[in-house]
């Protein structure tokens, strides 16, 4: 049985090929994609300053000094910051579990964390070929319970080792 999720494992803009402008703006058109998020004050104002920054640079391209254009592509630079840490927190219940959105060498995607989880007793990593069939568990006044272990797959990936994100599964 596969669990079903809005979002898929994987690259949603090539950075690298298509520029950093690409990038940015799938970030941007992720969270307008959001129902509601028109009316959630945090959404409006990354909006707004978005749409300032990229109305500013447009508008100004010619006349701006190096000076300016550094300083517009860093304030550019910290609302993507802010959008994709909101973008993480609007879809946490819309995509795989340990996973998060971020940029990841120039590409932008949602990606695994596979160290999430660790030293929470509530997830248990493990090695191929080490599966429980069952758990027991004993409560704090001694009542045991054995659980029965059924696995339901929440995402998989395939590693390629020159990208270890490069071909996650969409059956996520």
């Amino acid at each position: 049985m596969t669990t079903t999720h809005k979002y898929a494992i994987g690259c949603y803009a090539d950075g690298n090929s298509l520029g950093d402008d690409y990038a940015n703006h799938a970030v941007i058109d992720l969270i307008k994609a959001i129902p509601a998020t028109d009316a959630y004050p945090p959404a409006i104002a990354i909006m707004n300053a978005w749409k300032q920054a990229t109305d500013f640079a447009l508008h100004s391209e010619r006349t701006l000094t190096d000076e300016q254009v550094a300083k517009v592509t860093e304030e550019t630079a910290e609302i993507i910051e802010d959008a994709v840490e909101l973008l993480n927190e609007l879809t946490e219940d819309m995509r795989p579990a340990f996973t998060h959105w971020e940029f990841n060498e120039g590409d932008f995607g949602l990606y695994p964390d596979l160290s999430a989880g660790d030293g929470d007793e509530t997830v248990l990593w493990v090695d191929a070929g080490y599966l429980p069939e069952f758990v027991r568990h004993v409560n704090d006044h001694g009542n045991v319970t054995l659980y029965r272990v059924t696995l339901v797959e929440e995402w998989s990936l395939v590693y390629l080792p020159d990208n270890p994100f490069s071909n996650g599964t969409i059956t996520s």
